[in-house]
């Protein structure tokens, strides 16, 4: 997610934050009866979930037509990152995405894939600013936040639309990780879980490429959240390397 504040948060599914209450009770309300009406079913995935940092206001600054455009050729970017290392998109998010890996069937290199995506996301982005975007603008600079867990999976909606999507706990804290990488000054954060499982797949020296940033409080964690993670000034070395 141009430099500046992060992003606005997006809420998430399953979420009670007080300000959006009434609106995540709707949520749960829809879920209750989605499992009436479809089909879901637990399952374990490497959420990734990435947005573009932009300048306070620039929004309404730019031209629209030009934001838009804009818009959809970095999610083109980010998606072609994302369904070349076997990754699914479950949703766009204004000017960023969320990605899972592992759904619907895993395999045994979807930590690798998660991570090898968001160092592609980056390498990608760097090298559209160098040689396609227009002179004279800002360059854009995305946040990448990983996070490892249980998911459920299944059709939310109504009779009249559903919609296949993941909802849980682990996509909120991805989200809330992807939000940290300011606070951190991080291309990428990645939680501890997803560092021990490319150990156990074997990418260890993938797994050194994020550096302990130890344990944080994020927004509406009752407990710290170890992170790892790959500063913005070290990232071109290592992206190129990916």
């Amino acid at each position: 997610m141009v430099s500046g504040s992060a992003m606005p948060d997006q809420r998430l599914e399953g979420e009670t934050d007080q300000s959006q209450v009434g609106r995540q009770v709707g949520l749960v309300h829809v879920l209750g009866r989605q499992t009436q009406l479809g089909r879901h079913h637990d399952i374990r995935v490497f959420a990734l979930r990435v947005g573009r940092l932009r300048q306070e206001g620039v929004l309404v600054a730019e031209n629209k037509d030009a934001v838009i455009a804009m818009l959809r050729n970095l999610l083109a970017l980010l998606s072609t990152s994302v369904f070349s290392h076997e990754g699914t998109i479950d949703k766009f998010l204004g000017d960023g995405l969320l990605a899972v890996f592992g759904a619907p069937m895993s395999s045994p290199g979807d930590a690798t894939n998660a991570a090898r995506c968001a160092l592609d996301m980056l390498h990608t982005v760097d090298r559209w600013n160098e040689h396609d975007h227009r002179s004279g603008d800002a360059a854009i600079q995305v946040a990448v936040g990983i996070h490892y867990g249980d998911v459920v999976q299944g059709d939310i909606g109504s009779d009249k639309q559903l919609e296949l999507t993941v909802l849980g706990d682990t996509v909120n804290i991805a989200s809330r990780v992807e939000g940290y990488c300011r606070s951190l000054d991080a291309a990428v954060l990645v939680s501890k879980a997803l560092v021990d499982a490319l150990h156990s797949e074997g990418s260890d020296d993938l797994a050194t490429r994020f550096a302990d940033q130890g344990r944080h409080m994020l927004r509406g964690r009752a407990e710290p959240v170890h992170l790892y993670g790959l500063k913005r000034s070290a990232r071109t070395s290592q992206t190129q390397a990916s």
